[in-house]
């Protein structure tokens, strides 16, 4: 709905003139769990999402998108 602008950097590639919002909230009550499939096991509740510089296409297919979320224990 909005008219975004962009620069094109070459080889096909166009950077956002300006930062574009995000269109769907982020996840909420992702959870480190002690054994897999048992949801009573949570080691650590709420997780943040990733920050939107983590967020990147996928090269094998770049209609999806993903983020590596990193826990340190």
């Amino acid at each position: 709905e909005t008219p975004w602008e962009f620069t094109n950097v070459g080889d096909n590639v166009f950077i956002s003139n300006e930062p574009i919002p995000l269109k769907e909230k982020p996840v909420k009550g992702i959870a480190l769990l002690g054994n897999e499939g048992d949801n009573s096991s949570v080691l650590i509740a709420d997780l943040p999402n990733p920050g939107v510089v983590l967020i990147k296409p996928d090269p094998g297919d770049p209609t999806t998108v993903y983020s590596d979320v990193y826990v340190y224990l």
